[in-house]
């Protein structure tokens, strides 16, 4: 299937783990502190880990985009698992075996993991049956960036399901209302516990939000909701960069109103459409999965050698913060290049 509409989203998705990749989780190296060009990126290395919730929230929309039709036109459950599984797996668990290696060298130099804990046979066990997160406990292991990925799964099998046993899109917007309500109550209650849990309810917010703006943007498509979407996001980002007000939850800003208008804007404005479908952007997207999971082990890597060749990297400098982002972007790119049977299209 090749839709233009997906290229666009395709580019959303690229800098969302771009953000992630590069800003906020360049803070592992040695925290805040060696931030290179913090001046201007200032809201993503403070708020960055916000972008989840995008992730989240596309996952959502693009569900319901490329599913819908072919699950109510017979799609297996089976069939549909393992096009999710194809689509991930693979690469999740060679980013995990990768990471579990090298935080073994250094453990042998440090006496510690590099950034996460909980580096033992049964947390490598839930990391391997995709339990790391959520389900059971929430706390941090091996390649933990890849939490949102073990949340994700279990959405994906309620998305089929509910998709497959309602008559209408009328339905599936009252149960899509539900859970995000649901999250939130989760989220303001602070509930955690097994299933009810901050993590849990994050990607419930995020993906079911997804649903509804998809449902929601087919009726209310025009170019006055996009420009308002953009100002109210405009408004926000300058609340966070300047530190106007501090909101009691985050979380819930981002998933319910911050994300989402991003999200309304570029699908309804055609000049940001054509700028996310863009070479660039798309490329970047189309890695998006492979930047997100390989740039914590690369960061390990990094970190290895550095230690056993005493190299002394100056983790501030802009050389080498340049020379981190070719070698992620480079390693995703070989990885869905040439060990990838997938096409983002296609999935």
């Amino acid at each position: 299937m090749k839709d233009n509409r997906l290229d666009y989203i395709d580019g959303l998705r690229g800098i969302g783990a771009f953000v992630i990749a590069f800003f906020w989780h360049y803070q592992h190296f040695d925290g805040p502190l060696i931030s290179p060009f913090k001046g201007l990126f200032t809201v993503f290395y403070n708020y960055g880990y916000l972008f989840v919730e995008l992730f989240f929230i596309l996952s959502g929309y693009s569900m319901l985009l490329s599913y819908y039709k072919r699950i109510k036109e017979g799609l297996s459950f089976k069939d549909f698992l393992f096009r999710r599984f194809k689509r991930i797996y693979p690469l999740f668990l060679l980013t995990t075996l990768i990471v579990t290696l090298l935080q073994y060298f250094h453990i042998n130099k440090t006496g510690t993991t590099f950034v996460y804990p909980n580096y033992d046979i049964y947390h490598f066990v839930l990391n391997v049956f995709l339990l790391q997160n959520g389900l059971i406990e929430t706390k941090w292991s091996f390649n933990s960036p890849s939490w949102c990925i073990s949340i994700l799964m279990v959405y994906y099998v309620l998305f089929y399901l509910i998709v497959k046993y309602t008559k209408n899109k009328k339905q599936l917007t009252i149960i899509s209302l539900l859970f995000v309500i649901l999250g939130n109550l989760i989220l303001l209650l602070k509930l955690n516990y097994p299933v009810l849990n901050s993590l849990m309810a994050r990607g419930m917010i995020g993906f079911f939000m997804g649903i509804l703006i998809y449902i929601f943007n087919e009726k209310a498509n025009n170019k006055l909701l996009g420009y308002l979407s953009l100002i109210i996001f405009i408004v926000f980002y300058l609340i966070l960069r300047f530190n106007v007000y501090t909101f009691s939850n985050y979380y819930i800003l981002a998933g319910m109103i911050i994300m989402p208008s991003l999200l309304i804007f570029v699908l309804n404005i055609n000049w940001m459409k054509q700028l996310l479908s863009f070479f660039p952007f798309k490329q970047l997207g189309i890695i998006s999965t492979e930047i997100y999971l390989f740039h914590f082990p690369i960061q390990l890597f990094i970190r290895v050698i550095d230690l056993y060749l005493l190299l002394d990297i100056d983790y501030g400098s802009k050389v080498f913060y340049f020379i981190y982002i070719l070698l992620v972007i480079i390693v995703s790119f070989i990885y869905h290049k040439f060990l990838n049977c997938r096409h983002p299209s296609k999935d």
